[in-house]
């Protein structure tokens, strides 16, 4: 794997009270791509090193290798064999160098940066999955969220967390959800032109329960009232975590304001919650490499940054990584984390940094 291991720490952790949790920092990058992206929505660090993208906006499949700063097209948009035909949703590894290219119709299966094999939309896991899988593990599931009543304007108020094999698709379920328990208001419009239509409601903020799939077989689960992580061991076992911090933001006016200035379809809404939740939906968690959930969370007008809670399999709450406003977390690699950074005129570039477990020990 061509990757330059930092023997300095790659996160400083920072002070810890019960109140605040270690603030960690990421040393400088140790690679950066010259090529300019769009709209990055799904990657994969294959073994050499070298890293599988998609670029929603721009339609773009393609590997990147860091070593040279070149970027090769993997697959094109079309109906034809080793094709995408709409979007590639997730890229997730499979066991070795095998990947899960998540179309939004059809499945691709990847060795290296081919593509090996087409998995039709009637496929048994794919129509068990629905939508797209959030995870795989080495064992060949798959995991899905599925709304109990299907989906649609009148979801229930509950999901179901499935794990499904991928070769016949049989799918278990393994936990509920819960789902944003507000609804949008439905009511009758009529245009100037009398023309008679339907006006949705924008509910911001309405945020519902989420699961991962570790490639070791583990599942956690980002839950609600309280706050928390619970842990899903591969033999069945769940592991309850405790109530994680954060404090009560009351959502006044400034607080709704900052969030419809980076969520511009908010401007106009009415239905707010009365605070802050920890996370928004849809909810953004990572899988490190040595095996603990990052929770993208909330920002708030005192806090602004780009914040992740890195929690560990007990459930406990082993620091805060903070980025600046501009900085995302795209995914992780065997040993590295990487991050997208957009600036001024929405132009992406993608930046990798050594991540080194040692440095978040207490």
């Amino acid at each position: 794997m061509r990757i330059t291991f930092l023997a300095l720490a790659a996160a400083v952790p920072i002070g810890l009270t019960a109140q605040s949790p270690a603030t960690i920092r990421l040393a400088n990058a140790n690679a950066e791509l010259a090529e300019e992206f769009s709209d990055l929505y799904a990657m994969r660090e294959i073994q050499d090193g070298r890293v599988l993208l998609f670029d929603r906006k721009e339609d773009r499949f393609v590997v990147a290798d860091f070593a040279s700063s070149t970027v090769r097209t993997v697959s094109l948009k079309g109906h034809g064999p080793g094709e995408y035909e709409m979007m590639i949703s997730a890229l997730l590894p499979l066991g070795g160098d095998s990947t899960l290219a998540a179309d939004l119709n059809r499945w691709l299966i990847l060795v290296g940066d081919s593509v090996v094999a087409t998995l039709p939309p009637d496929h048994p896991a794919k129509r068990s999955v629905r939508l797209w899988p959030l995870g795989a593990d080495g064992a060949g599931r798959l995991l899905a969220r599925q709304s109990k009543s299907g989906g649609g304007m009148r979801a229930a108020d509950s999901a179901l967390a499935v794990l499904v094999d991928l070769s016949s698709g049989r799918a278990d379920t393994i936990t509920g959800l819960r789902n944003g328990v507000r609804r949008a208001e439905v009511r009758q419009v009529t245009a100037p032109d009398g023309r008679v239509g339907v006006g949705i409601g924008r509910v911001p903020l309405n945020v519902s329960e989420f699961p991962l799939l570790f490639s070791d077989g583990w599942v956690a689960v980002a839950r609600l009232d309280p706050y928390r992580v619970d842990w899903r061991a591969p033999d069945g076992r769940w592991i309850p975590g405790a109530r994680l911090p954060f404090p009560n933001i009351r959502l006044n006016d400034r607080e709704r304001s900052a969030y419809a200035e980076l969520n511009r379809w908010a401007r106009n809404a009415t239905d707010w919650p009365e605070f802050l939740p920890p996370f928004d939906t849809p909810t953004q968690l990572f899988a490190s490499p040595e095996g603990m959930l990052l929770i993208r969370r909330l920002p708030s007008v005192a806090q602004r940054e780009t914040r992740y809670d890195v929690v560990d399999r007990t459930g406990a709450l082993r620091g805060q990584l903070v980025l600046p406003t501009n900085q995302h977390i795209f995914g992780f690699g065997a040993r590295s984390i990487y991050l997208v950074e957009t600036d001024d005129d929405g132009i992406q570039r993608l930046h990798r940094h050594a991540w080194d477990y040692r440095s978040l020990r207490g």
